[in-house]
């Protein structure tokens, strides 16, 4: 997980969730969002057809080279991650040496969303996606772990979706 994260001005609550997995009725908690800034998204097509080989070289050659990553997804035919924007020229260098050439999404940011007590969040992925969706700005990654949510957008977006978080959520 980065480690540079900024609190976003103002808190926002999500409203109450009308079902739960338990069957329990339960009120989601008040949320905090953060974010980073200085995210890249990296995009490695399959450059073979040695099976998952490959896959297993380029993870390699990144973990010799200290590197840090995040919200990976390994796919048939594609490996994506995400790491500090700092870090995308040596993540080229350690790919070069594999015949590998990635593509990249610079200028991404990484929104975390958590409950302040620490519950997990009640249907907040669907939320989330709805939110997205609906002002149609596109969504690079979304991921969920233990009540907490991650969502990659371009940089560009982070004022419209404070705005559209503010709205759907009536903060």
């Amino acid at each position: 997980m980065f480690h540079t994260l900024k609190q976003v001005p103002h808190s926002i609550a999500f409203p109450a969730s009308n079902t739960v997995e338990s069957g329990a009725a339960k009120e989601d908690q008040a949320i905090s969002i953060t974010y980073d800034k200085s995210v890249t998204l990296v995009r490695i097509n399959c450059p073979r057809q040695d099976g998952h080989d490959w896959v297993i070289e380029a993870f390699t050659a990144l973990e010799k080279c200290g590197m840090a990553f995040d919200m990976v997804s390994i796919q048939p035919g594609e490996v994506s991650f995400t790491v500090k924007s700092r870090l995308v020229d040596s993540v080229y260098r350690s790919l070069e040496k594999l015949e590998v050439y990635p593509d990249s999404v610079t200028d991404c940011v990484k929104l975390s969303v958590r409950g302040r007590s620490g519950q997990p969040l009640l249907s907040s992925m669907i939320t989330m996606a709805e939110t997205l969706a609906q002002c149609n700005i596109p969504l690079l990654r979304l991921v969920e772990s233990y009540g907490l949510i991650e969502v990659l957008i371009a940089t560009g977006y982070i004022s419209e979706v404070r705005k559209a978080l503010a709205k759907n959520f009536n903060c």
